[in-house]
């Protein structure tokens, strides 16, 4: 992967994957893509009842915070294993965390071990799955990724822009409801009347540029 461009590892290291995988082996793969030269990003999710912080991290994983080594928190996603069992206190809402632009898709894609391509580290069950590295040069699939008219907008409006332009198609829903923008990205993506709601707005501009072009 870094003879193909990985510049970046990450990885997560908290209760919440402990659970499932031994703290050794996320020690040792840190450890190792450290001594290639690769930045190391190591991600903590955090909830109240939370022990691990970045310091205590960094001493398991015996790897300093430095220029190429980075610990960050994180919020609970409803995603994954946590999805239906997180409680309203667990991931209260925090309005100016869903304004603006999401600084994740696109300009940070993020490959797992398996060689998929996605255009941020939220995999989400393969919803945003650009394509296999082992079955497609990674550049072919970089600018496909970048070439993806709803990743752009998520990009520039961040989940919460692309959700105000669907809500008043889907009565009950608030946005409220959610915790954390990426919340609000895998509704988008797994909702099967977001979808819908989703693909006929993409449509529609799609249609309004042809018209342009046209006229």
């Amino acid at each position: 992967l870094q003879d193909r461009g990985l510049v970046n590892f990450v990885t997560s290291a908290d209760e919440f994957h402990t659970r499932f995988i031994p703290i050794e082996r996320v020690r040792n793969a840190v450890q190792a893509a450290a001594q290639l030269g690769l930045k190391v990003t190591v991600k903590i999710t955090h909830n109240p009842a939370s022990e691990m912080t970045e310091s205590s991290a960094a001493q398991i994983l015996k790897l300093a915070p430095g220029p190429l080594v980075s610990y960050k928190t994180a919020k609970l996603t409803a995603a994954g294993r946590a999805k239906g069992r997180l409680s309203k206190d667990q991931v209260p809402f925090a309005a100016k965390a869903f304004s603006g632009c999401c600084g994740e898709v696109i300009k940070f894609p993020a490959v797992n071990a398996g060689g998929e391509l996605f255009p941020c580290c939220g995999f989400g069950q393969q919803n945003r799955l650009v394509g296999l590295t082992r079955k497609a040069p990674l550049f072919d699939l970089l600018l496909q990724m970048q070439q993806n008219l709803l990743f752009n907008l998520l990009a520039h409006a961040g989940p919460a822009g692309v959700w105000e332009k669907i809500k008043s198609r889907l009565p009950g829903e608030r946005l409220q409801a959610f915790g954390s923008p990426c919340d609000v990205c895998n509704f988008l993506y797994t909702d099967i009347k977001a979808k819908k709601e989703v693909r006929l707005w993409l449509e529609s501009l799609l249609a309004g540029r042809s018209e342009e072009h046209t006229s």
